[in-house]
């Protein structure tokens, strides 16, 4: 039987906030928000407790619905480009090992960063949490598809239709946690806000800021805003909008 745990956005805030420890630990980086996600699968991630190192970066699906895929289960993943890299119109399976994250290529080749990076965060935490979920079911693979829809934060009464919504859900939120640090991003708002309030409209000044801030957590903009307005619902921020 396929089994999740019920994890609330504070729990989940926790097991962002340990990785995210242990990264900077790792890396010597105590307050740096130039976050290498590619150094968290190399330097954090194990199999068998033993380290893994293993990404790469492949043509997932034709309409570049798929993101990303996190590999339970040593088996095939279809891809749809040769054995050059080459794009395909059909596809053909890849062997690929346990504990590995397959990205993507059209994330690295054309960006923004701020896709790829949470595409690869959400992988790295489907890892964490999703094991026991993915398993049990007989898929060897966990895939993320396009994922904007699951951005934005949940009303404590919206119900999920279905469990793979929620681990998606999980592993979004996780992702969000880890790339805008809740201390951080607001300690960096309230700053800025602080320093420039008094010179621009309101509204002009938190879309500037946002912008700002997405740019310096190498996130989207739709990433820190939905960000954004969560801190605000808790009271965190300054100013209310």
């Amino acid at each position: 039987m396929s089994t999740y745990k019920m994890y609330n956005k504070k729990q989940l805030q926790a097991v962002a906030e340990e990785l995210l420890q242990q990264y900077r630990d790792k890396m010597s980086q105590k307050h740096s928000n130039d976050f290498d996600v590619y150094q968290v699968i190399e330097k954090c991630l194990r199999v068998d407790n033993e380290k893994i190192n293993q990404y790469d970066w492949k043509r997932l699906s034709i309409d570049g619905s798929i993101l990303g895929t996190t590999v339970f289960q040593t088996g095939y993943v279809d891809v749809f480009e040769d054995n050059y890299g080459n794009p395909t119109d059909t596809s053909r399976p890849l062997l690929v090992e346990r504990g590995t994250i397959l990205i993507e290529s059209s994330l690295s080749e054309k960006g923004p960063i701020g896709r790829e990076n949470f595409t690869v965060m959400h992988e790295v935490f489907h890892w964490l949490l999703h094991q026991n979920y993915f398993t049990p079911l007989g898929k060897s693979v966990a895939v993320a598809n396009r994922m904007d829809k699951f951005f934005k934060s949940r009303k404590p009464h919206k119900k999920f239709t279905t469990a793979l919504e929620r681990v998606e859900w999980q592993a979004n939120y996780a992702a969000a946690c880890f790339l805008m640090p809740e201390k951080d991003v607001c300690s960096a708002f309230n700053r800025m806000y602080a320093l420039t309030k008094d010179c621009f409209a309101k509204n002009t000044l938190i879309k500037d800021m946002i912008k700002i801030l997405a740019e310096a957590f190498h996130v989207t903009p739709k990433a820190m805003l939905y960000r954004i307005l969560e801190m605000n619902e808790k009271g965190l921020l300054r100013t209310d909008f």
